[in-house]
């Protein structure tokens, strides 16, 4: 204003506006969205944050000068482009959400938000996403349908397609996360398998390689959708089995902020898919470290190799061979991403409850009809998860967004499950049967070198002396044809070590291995030259016995 009362107009910088007013769920972290042109007439978006314009605000001017805004020189230009952002008023209200997924009755992902649109815009916070972790969108409904084509009467490639639907469920039905792990040897074409299923939502593939640490980050950006990790051998074997269990548990480390107050950890939902020569056992082993159920069942192993002699196929669809099928699934899956994803997101979110109840229609039928009898906890577990990847995977083909025919999901779901028990040795307890497996194995390598064979006759001086300076864990004799064994305390203990001794006497007296006393303590047992003592009595099974 000039002293004589008259008004000037005086443009500071190029064009700039303010579209909203931004804040996280908890009405926290203010932020201005800011829009402004960049000199090639192009409209950028940034969000300052109202703790920027706190002093003199250079870092807040910086970002937007970094995004291409022009402005005059002189003293307090700055400030007074500042202060006019944060006084500019606006009715737009944005809520800013740290993950993908459901949130407030829509469905957020990093370039579209599903379902109403009434109430405030919803945004995920992009701000954390790394290269590879935005939807891409490429491709046609003929190219995506032509590719779920080719996966029908290949069980594995069906089952992990299915995958890729199961995550926008997980919130719907409350069911926790968890994951498949394709394990077979190199070249059978793990890698074009999960290629394929990523290509609904579009993101790229991720890696075992990292800390925990990292994958946090990466998983709460794929909350309620798929995400994809090739080749476990990469990773750290002290370090995969503690991902599984925080990948399924959706639940990053607590830490602390600069003022040494606990941040709000990092959480999510998902299914992920995982690939790998290695078996999680086999990692953790060369680590020193055992596998435990709960990891077993978070992340279910299935054989990659579908036995049919062409590795991940079954059926070449006329191809010449399966590695010009691969190749010919590899080129599509290059060529179409997020069309699937976004229209079955876009289906879902239109109609919730009817899913819902589909989906659990299907589960309880496939539970009904599949599960085996007498299946232990962990067995229904898996298979439980197996039924809602099929019911996913029938729900998507029922909406149109899958061309399969009604049960192909189901089909594969259900190959891959029995597969998985044969492969696992049955439906009882996996510790009991890992338990078995190490005794047996124990007792098949030093049967004859720590166990003294049983004599009619004591002992003498000299073979007491030998007898006391080698590792003994009993001793042995022919009964029927057979070794049999009887271990003392200290032996038994050897035998089972890595496991409880209540777990190893439960699971070898129901195997029928371990032959109890009347009162399922050790047997009393005088052996020829020793005082009576309990001894626990061992018949390893024949290769005549049923349960063998």
């Amino acid at each position: 204003m000039h002293p004589n009362g008259d008004v000037k107009r005086v443009e500071l910088c190029s064009w700039i506006r303010v579209a909203g007013l931004a804040r996280d769920c908890n009405s926290q972290g203010w932020e201005i969205l800011v829009q402004l042109r960049d000199p090639d007439g192009l409209v950028h978006e940034e969000l300052i944050p109202y703790s920027e314009l706190a002093g003199d605000g250079t870092t807040a001017y910086a970002r937007l000068k970094s995004r291409g805004l022009r402005s005059m020189g002189g003293k307090g230009v700055k400030n007074a482009i500042l202060s006019c952002l944060e006084m500019w008023e606006t009715p737009v209200r944005i809520r800013m959400v740290p993950t993908a997924g459901h949130h407030d009755g829509r469905f957020v992902t990093p370039s579209k938000v599903y379902g109403p649109t009434d109430g405030d815009e919803l945004r995920l916070d992009r701000r954390n996403l790394r290269p590879g972790q935005m939807t891409e969108y490429k491709g046609t409904k003929e190219l995506a349908d032509e590719l779920a084509s080719l996966c029908v009467g290949n069980s594995r490639l069906v089952l992990a397609l299915s995958t890729a639907f199961v995550g926008p469920l997980l919130h719907l039905l409350g069911i926790e996360g968890g994951g498949l792990h394709f394990q077979g040897e190199s070249s059978i074409g793990k890698t074009t398998l999960v290629k394929i299923a990523k290509t609904p939502y579009g993101y790229s593939l991720q890696t075992w390689r990292g800390t925990d640490n990292g994958l946090e980050g990466v998983a709460a950006n794929h909350s309620d959708l798929l995400l994809v990790l090739d080749e476990i051998g990469e990773s750290d074997g002290r370090v995969a089995g503690r991902v599984v269990y925080m990948l399924a548990n959706g639940t990053g480390k607590l830490r602390a902020d600069a003022r040494g107050e606990a941040r709000t950890p990092k959480t999510w939902r998902l299914v992920f898919l995982s690939t790998g020569e290695k078996t999680l056992a086999e990692m953790m082993a060369e680590a020193g470290q055992t596998i435990k159920a709960g990891q077993e069942i978070r992340m279910i192993e299935i054989a990659a190799d579908a036995g049919a002699g062409m590795g991940i196929f079954e059926d070449i669809h006329g191809f010449p061979s399966p590695a010009a099928f691969a190749d010919h699934l590899v080129a599509l899956s290059d060529k179409v991403a997020g069309v699937a994803g976004d229209e079955y997101l876009t289906k879902l979110m239109a109609d919730v409850d009817s899913a819902v109840a589909t989906v659990k229609t299907h589960m309880d039928s496939f539970m009904a009809t599949y599960c085996p009898a007498g299946a232990v906890g962990q067995v229904s577990r898996v298979y439980r998860r197996m039924a809602l990847i099929a019911a996913a995977g029938e729900l998507a083909t029922s909406i149109g967004v899958l061309p399969w025919s009604k049960g192909e999901a189901t089909a594969a779901a259900a190959y891959c499950a029995s597969n998985w028990v044969d492969r696992r040795g049955g439906v009882g307890s996996s510790e009991a049967m890992r338990c078995i497996e190490s005794v047996l194995s124990q007792i098949e390598r030093y049967g004859s070198s720590r166990f003294d064979e049983w004599t009619q006759a004591p002992l003498s001086t000299d073979e007491m002396i030998v007898d006391k300076a080698h590792i003994r864990y009993g001793w042995r004799r022919m009964q029927n044809g057979r070794w049999e064994y009887y271990a003392t305390a200290d032996g038994w203990a050897q035998l089972h070590e890595g496991f409880s001794k209540d777990l190893a006497n439960k699971a070898l007296i129901d195997a029928g291995i371990l032959k109890p006393g009347n009162d399922r303590t050790p047997k009393p047992v005088t052996v020829p030259g020793y005082k009576k003592q309990r001894l626990y009595h061992i018949v390893p099974p024949s290769e005549d016995d049923a349960d063998a």
